[in-house]
Formats: structure tokens, C-alpha cells, sequence
């Protein structure tokens, strides 16, 4: 894909939510090996609101993990499931 492709903004890496545990920041990186991210981190990496990503789940099968009422989201299943869900959109316009 292009410039806007999902793994390139991945490879520059997001910084990650200050800790709830003291009042700085904790700048560590997201990246591929970041495997299994919050609702939070993986909107930062997409670049969309913690909204689209549940009407996502919940509508069109976005895969997560549940443990009780968190939600998780593994990275590299994530993204194979938007590249599958862009496929299958050009697919449909053709």
C-alpha cells in the first residue's frame, strides 16, 4: 500500500498514556513487538477513536481478546484483519 499504510505509522512507533502511577509520562514505544495492546494504544496506533474500534468489534468483527470486561487487541491479528477487510472492499467496488 501507500504512504498511509497501517504498518508504516507502526514502524515510527506511539508513545504510550502516562502511567497511572506517577504524574510523568512513560514514553516507552509501540511497535510490531507490542503484541497485545488496550483499546487506548490501539487507537493511537490507528489513528482512530477508542469509539470506531467498539462499533468495529461489535459490528463488523474486529478480533479481540476478553479476560472478564477488559478488551484487548492482538497487533498482528489486528492487522490482518484490516488488511482482509480492504481487500475484500476492493473487491466489492470492482
Amino acid at each position: 500500500m501507500g504512504e498511509g499504510h497501517i504498518g508504516s505509522r507502526l514502524s515510527r512507533g506511539v508513545t504510550s498514556r502516562p502511567s497511572a502511577f506517577s504524574g510523568r509520562s512513560q514514553n516507552k514505544e509501540i511497535g510490531m513487538d507490542a503484541a497485545i495492546l488496550t483499546e487506548r494504544e490501539l487507537s493511537e496506533v490507528l489513528k482512530c477513536s477508542v469509539a470506531a474500534l467498539r462499533v468495529w468489534r461489535r459490528t463488523k468483527g474486529l478480533p479481540c481478546l476478553k479476560f472478564g470486561r477488559l478488551i484487548r487487541y492482538e497487533l498482528p491479528t489486528v492487522l490482518a484483519w484490516f488488511e482482509s477487510q480492504s481487500s475484500s472492499q476492493k473487491g466489492a467496488m470492482s
